[in-house]
């Protein structure tokens, strides 16, 4: 009584203590003064499940309890608040390779994981069912850095991201062949303190410093050996 909840999840279920009664009748309204009938007679089950629900409204609804005599029409009267969804979906890549496994997550505003789940064999994701407002999506995988976008979920409305490229790969505390990373579409790849390098790069000079981009051009030579 009195919650809120998305519109997909409401349940109406009571209780009624007296074996006497042969059936109920469950009414709903926008007030308490205007409730409508939604079924004839329900029997042994004490649960409702309510259609067409409009988000962002509250609700007010009521049991009436019948035996063979008489029915009960003053009975308690509850209510409840809709919320108003919109759902998400995308796909991850890094280059042109699918992103297997990332962990995708909902933030709200403050940093509170509302929803979670992993990307797919493509790189998709999709949430539904996500209370309208706005929040930061983050994208996380171990090797890869962390990519953040805002986002804003509109009621009845479905947010298509396309095709998000994550950045770059992070190589951090491990040792990590060039010559076959997979790098960003922009050739960038972030190097971290503690990284050991090896493989093919670029022809020249290169200087590598912690927590810095450094940009790789393929078909040249140039091996890095060392602890960053």
């Amino acid at each position: 009584n009195g919650t809120s909840l998305k519109t997909k999840d409401v349940v109406l279920k009571w209780r009624y203590n007296d074996d006497n009664h042969t059936s109920y009748i469950v009414y709903l309204g926008e007030s308490e003064d205007e409730m409508t009938e939604l079924n004839s007679d329900i029997y042994s089950i004490t649960e409702y499940i309510p259609n067409n629900l409009q988000g962002e409204k509250t609700y007010y609804w009521r049991v009436d309890v019948k035996n063979s005599s008489y029915t009960t029409k003053d009975t308690e009267i509850w209510s409840f608040t809709t919320q108003s969804v919109g759902s998400i979906k995308g796909i991850v890549k890094n280059d042109d390779i699918y992103v297997v496994g990332a962990t995708v997550s909902i933030k709200d505003l403050e940093g509170n994981v509302i929803a979670s789940t992993t990307t797919d064999t493509y790189g998709n994701f999709k949430f539904t069912d996500v209370v309208i407002g706005n929040y930061n999506l983050v994208i996380e995988k171990e090797n890869i850095e962390t990519y953040t976008i805002g986002i804003t979920i509109e009621a009845d409305k479905e947010v298509d991201l396309g095709t998000i490229y994550l950045p770059s790969i992070i190589v951090e505390d491990n040792t990590w062949n060039i010559t076959n990373a997979p790098l960003s579409t922009n050739n960038e790849l972030i190097v971290r303190a503690n990284a050991v390098l090896t493989g093919e790069a670029v022809v020249g000079t290169l200087t590598i410093e912690a927590g810095k981009s450094v940009t790789i051009n393929s078909g040249a030579v140039l091996t890095i050996v060392g602890t960053i």
